[in-house]
């Protein structure tokens, strides 16, 4: 991918340019490829210190058996970090692997299908996915879609997102994952919330076995700090 991306920017930098200023396009792609030879190098830098960070908190490695599958799943690891993912998406990504390792699961298959959903996330819908998630897992009572909604807000509003307005388009956003459905809420409700209810699917559920959401926002902020 890097050579492809080198080839084109030297093609953009010199294509079309009279003699007189070939040289100096020359040049500027020179330094411009170089520049992108160090992006490069730290992208692939991070991306391996954060996968061998979630496989460590995992405690965990993949077995010989895994290797054909493994080597599918880290190409498009270094995909994502090459294309610029973030690196809270990116630590998603290697949680998800390393999750797999630990349940003997490690399958291609899956792990390019989560990270095209998972390399695109925002940090606030992240955010909303793990308290979803916690909240479906805590322990308690099973809570009905509308209260689990309703205890997602009073948690997240205004610490994450500003007003109920800004949570309800963050989840709504959340459709395109398949992590969350929508339904329309039963008329004896209309006098207290309007509007979609928002709740969690099966899809999440199957990534929080995979992973704690949560506890990969941790990771992530304790390596930001």
């Amino acid at each position: 991918m890097t050579d492809f991306v080198l080839t084109m920017l030297n093609s953009v930098m010199s294509d079309g340019l009279s003699a007189e200023k070939f040289a100096a396009a020359s040049s500027a792609s020179a330094l411009a490829a170089e520049t992108l030879k160090g992006v490069m190098k730290r992208r692939h830098a991070t991306a391996v210190r954060i996968l061998l960070e979630e496989l460590k908190a995992g405690k965990t490695t993949p077995s010989d058996s895994d290797v054909p599958e493994v080597i599918a799943a880290l190409f498009r690891f270094q995909r994502a970090a090459e294309e610029g993912a973030a690196r809270l998406n990116l630590r998603l990504m290697g949680a998800v692997f390393a999750g797999q390792v630990v349940h003997r699961s490690m399958t291609a298959d899956e792990f390019l299908y989560l990270a095209d959903i998972l390399a695109p996330l925002k940090r606030e819908e992240v955010i909303l996915l793990g308290t979803f998630a916690r909240l479906c897992e805590d322990g308690g009572p099973a809570l009905e879609p509308r209260d689990l909604q309703l205890r997602a807000i009073q948690e997240l509003v205004p610490d994450v997102f500003d007003n109920v307005d800004a949570f309800m388009a963050t989840a709504g956003a959340l459709l395109r994952t398949g992590f969350v459905m929508a339904s329309v809420p039963p008329t004896n409700y209309a006098a207290q919330m309007s509007g979609f209810i928002y709740r969690p699917t099966h899809l999440l559920s199957r990534l929080s076995g995979l992973l704690d959401i949560e506890g990969v926002v941790k990771r992530h902020e304790a390596d930001q700090s």
